[in-house]
């Protein structure tokens, strides 16, 4: 008890902001992203050396644990798509259930400026196994629909992104850190690390795509619950 105490004050110490700690960076707004040529006035404030504050990774040292890249993102993507998978069984079996034409739930939206029900299954596809695709190009960009995928389609389509997430090596996924990723959209570019275009754009966006392809089999009437959205767990074994 007297160890974790110590950590937390420890960890409190480190973290506690103070007017003479904290340094100043600016506020980049996504509706006002300036592209890469146009971004050397977003650097940070210059701080001297005697105001540079240590990281709490600098001063926690050997006490963080490191976790490889590949638990954080393929492992992830895996649960998350696994699941994603049994759900839309699950709404299969409830359309035939219930004399309901699967086909329709394809273009079903959850809301009506919301993209529809296809429009979420490709892109859990995107940015999970897709995104993979992405790092190893260095160049990544928005999901584009097939409008011709029907309720078995994208089945197949879920299948295919989970094999490929399961041949996903760890050596070569660890080996992207620190490897440069730019997503662009139009004129708009924004660069990324690897690890931070799959762990800061990648998995919000799989979660979003995944959770609103949830609701749309929810409301459909599919006996849906909680577990089915979060997929098999990583039990310790």
């Amino acid at each position: 008890m007297q160890a974790v105490k110590a950590t937390a004050t420890k960890l409190a110490a480190i973290v506690r902001p103070t007017a003479e700690t904290i340094p100043f960076f600016p506020i980049c707004i996504p509706s006002g992203y300036a592209p890469l040529a146009d971004r050397s006035n977003l650097a940070p404030q210059a701080l001297s050396p005697a105001r540079r504050t240590p990281s709490v990774m600098d001063q926690l040292g050997d006490s963080i644990m490191a976790i490889p890249l590949y638990d954080v993102s393929v492992l992830s993507f895996l649960q998350t798509v696994g699941a994603v998978a049994g759900v839309l069984e699950k709404g299969l079996a409830h359309c035939k259930a219930a004399g309901i034409d699967p086909e329709t739930i394809v273009d079903t939206r959850l809301a009506p400026d919301m993209l529809p029900f296809r429009f979420q299954i490709v892109s859990v596809a995107h940015h999970s196994a897709g995104a993979l695709d992405s790092v190893r190009s260095g160049q990544a960009g928005p999901p584009t629909m097939d409008p011709g995928l029907d309720y078995a389609g994208l089945q197949a389509l879920v299948a295919d992104a989970l094999a490929k997430l399961k041949a996903a090596g760890a050596e070569e996924v660890n080996g992207w850190e620190g490897k440069d990723v730019v997503f662009a959209l139009g004129e708009m570019k924004m660069p990324f690390t690897a690890e931070g275009f799959l762990m800061s754009f990648s998995i919000p966006n799989l979660h979003f795509h995944a959770a609103t392809t949830y609701d749309i089999l929810r409301q459909a009437g599919a006996p849906l619950g909680k577990r089915d959205y979060m997929g098999r767990p990583r039990l310790k074994m």
